[in-house]
């Protein structure tokens, strides 16, 4: 017993480590990508309108800012704990947050939504609780880009018994976030895989694969879980369980 709770303990502490070091190095990187993209930005200021090497720092300029996207994903990723949470309804911020992505989605899907909790309360920092939507739909969206299909969105509040200890969840009372697509299934082969930090199977400079990665650390950071079910014929689902507060 106590050589499996050492193990455990080790475990966490190296995992503590690695976030003390992603984080280190991620804000190390935007001061060095801020000075950059300053520079770039003087450059651009004193080119020529037509000169070819506006062009050029153009292009700088939006690598720059891709890898300052990715700079943020590793600091959101890597610092859940700090964050500071209230308590706020989650209803009515899930549903704002949907209404602007709304704007967003490509002609060719379209959403559905279903948000069922009114005044009940979540304990968390509403980044974390945007993150988790906005990652979740755009993963959605992906799956569904070169055929179109429907995004579904519902949120529920449900109780969770002893009996379905198999979620690793306490007895309780839940909200249950369900976001699904139309799209083409996520191969049983690389599902283990899927919340892997820079796993994708997106085309390449379409995303760095952190997205889902920071949902699960969002989700285990707020005591919650995440379930998927996904196939060919009727596209995927994620449910994120989160303790009412």
């Amino acid at each position: 017993m106590k050589k499996k709770q050492s193990k455990i303990i080790s475990v966490e502490r190296k995992a503590a480590a690695l976030d003390t070091l992603t984080s280190g190095i991620a804000q190390d990187f935007n001061e060095i990508l801020t000075a950059i993209m300053g520079y770039v930005e003087m450059a651009l200021l004193d080119s020529p309108k037509d000169s070819p090497i506006k062009k050029n720092l153009k292009h700088a300029m939006e690598a720059a800012e891709r890898a300052k996207d990715l700079v943020n994903d590793l600091q959101i990723f890597s610092r859940q704990k700090e964050l500071e949470r209230k308590t706020f309804q989650i209803g009515g911020f899930v549903k704002d947050i949907l209404k602007r992505f709304q704007k967003s989605l490509p002609k060719q899907i379209t959403m559905q939504n279903n948000i069922m909790v009114d005044a009940e309360n979540v304990k968390a920092n509403p980044k974390q609780i945007q993150q988790i939507v906005i990652n979740l739909c755009t993963n959605a969206c992906n799956a569904m880009l070169e055929k179109g299909g429907v995004l579904s969105v519902a949120l529920e509040t449900i109780m969770i018994g002893a009996e379905k200890k198999q979620r690793s969840l306490n007895p309780g009372s839940y909200f249950c976030l369900t976001v699904s697509d139309t799209g083409k299934g996520i191969d049983e082969d690389i599902r283990h895989r899927i919340f892997d930090p820079y796993f994708t199977t997106n085309r390449t400079g379409s995303g760095y694969g952190m997205g889902l990665a920071i949902v699960q650390s969002i989700v285990d950071a707020l005591n919650g879980s995440i379930e998927l079910e996904s196939s060919k014929e009727t596209g995927t689902v994620f449910r994120v369980f989160l303790p009412v507060d």
